[in-house]
């Protein structure tokens, strides 16, 4: 599967999550790829290293449970009130 193919649906993986123009995106722990695999990522979206109020969606990526749960509990006053976690 190409970066440009979809899944079934055909819908590009950044609109599944919600990625809209100049949202701000925190991928944590993401592979290398991630914004070829995303895309086309509509403009002025700004991707963020670190996770503030003002991010909109943060992307964590983790293979054990225990580093997701202590990354989800420091989410969860990291981020805006109405902000989006998605886990990979």
């Amino acid at each position: 599967m190409s970066a440009q193919t979809s899944g079934y649906s055909g819908t590009p993986l950044a609109k599944k999550l919600g990625i809209v123009a100049s949202c701000r995106v925190a991928p944590l722990h993401a592979p290398s790829d991630y914004v070829q695999l995303i895309e086309p990522v509509p403009s002025g979206v700004v991707f963020e290293n670190l996770v503030s109020q003002d991010t909109d969606i943060v992307h964590v990526f983790a293979h054990r449970k225990a580093v997701l749960r202590a990354e989800l509990e420091s989410l969860r006053s990291s981020i805006k009130s109405n902000g989006v976690i998605w886990v990979s």
